[in-house]
């Protein structure tokens, strides 16, 4: 009798010791969170380094242009170039991922625009500092 291949990998990937501790070992958990942690502060300090400011204004809850702009675009280079969860994010700056997801599709659209604006230049800079 001839299986779906479906099932066929689903008896081998639980029936098979050996698979499933290799494909979820602890070691390629570990290296995918310190991959994170290196991202995450690698984006972060340049944000901060391009902007002129500290981490600590970021996550302020101030919303003025001058803090705002940064803090939008280190989100959106966090969620979409260093593939960092957006819960993950809104941690980071102690906001809700909903909070995120909308600075990100902010900044994405400012990004995306057809003319030419400030917000464009700030990120194709910090692409090329990242």
């Amino acid at each position: 009798m001839d299986m779906p291949t479906s099932k066929r990998f689903y008896m081998n990937y639980f029936t098979m010791p050996g698979l499933k501790k290799e494909l979820f070992s602890k070691r390629t958990k570990l290296e995918l969170i310190s991959s994170f942690k290196y991202q995450e502060s690698r984006i972060i300090k340049a944000v901060c380094n391009y902007f002129d400011t500290d981490f600590e204004k970021l996550i302020q809850r101030k919303r003025n242009r001058e803090i705002v702009i940064p803090r939008q675009l280190c989100q959106y280079l966090l969620m979409n170039k260093g593939y960092i969860p957006c819960t993950r994010v809104g941690k980071i700056f102690n906001q809700d991922h909903s909070t995120v997801l909308h600075s990100c599709n902010s900044i994405g659209n400012l990004i995306n625009a057809d003319y030419e604006n400030e917000c464009k230049q700030h990120y194709n800079n910090l692409l090329n500092l990242i």
